[in-house]
């Protein structure tokens, strides 16, 4: 199948939305990288991995529909896209990558759906508009300061018991500067 590769799109002249075709089974490492004028994407249900830095700092994007096809987000994927306010990660994903989300400072929700087995480190750093999160209980790593820097998340559920939840290995300041105290798990509260 077809890729989308590194440095297609050009940085100084695209605008709008990009829609992918419909053979495209993935989008290259670097493709859209920096490319301020980029502000909507359509995945098509073709596309199964989403490359290395592949929209990092793309700062006027404020949509992306990431289908159920797709199966790897990579280290740094949409880093920096301050311009980002939602995002679901599809059931098809097992791990969210490294830095995938780190610096969407406009970020105010976010979909983990059950899926999800690892939380890359600095995976959502930085992300300061979060207010909350809630981690599926299929869950069971969290990397190094994965949500550090989130200075408004004061609402943590997990889907899960309490006892599950501690049984996740969670790397260093995955929680550093975040207001919320406690998980809110299914049968009470915890301190993180």
């Amino acid at each position: 199948m077809p890729t989308i590769i590194s440095n297609d799109f050009d940085q100084n002249t695209g605008q709008g939305v990009i829609k992918f075709a419909t053979d495209v089974s993935s989008v290259g490492e670097r493709a859209f990288y920096y490319c301020t004028g980029l502000a909507s994407i359509i995945l098509g249900n073709s596309v199964t991995s989403i490359g290395k830095s592949a929209f990092n700092s793309c700062s006027s994007l404020t949509s992306v529909m990431i289908p159920n096809s797709v199966k790897s987000i990579g280290e740094s994927a949409f880093e920096d896209c301050i311009g980002l306010t939602s995002v679901t990660i599809p059931n098809s994903v097992a791990s969210i990558g490294d830095a995938a989300f780190f610096g969407c400072s406009g970020l105010t929700f976010v979909t983990i759906c059950n899926s999800v087995t690892s939380i890359g480190i600095f995976a959502f750093n930085s992300c300061r508009s979060l207010t909350s999160i809630t981690i599926p209980n299929s869950v069971t790593w969290i990397g190094y300061s994965a949500f550090e820097g989130c200075s408004q998340l004061s609402s943590i559920s997990y889907t899960g018991t309490i006892s599950q939840y501690n049984s996740i290995t969670k790397g260093g300041r995955w929680n550093f500067n975040v207001p919320a105290t406690v998980v809110h798990c299914t049968d009470g509260d915890t301190p993180i």
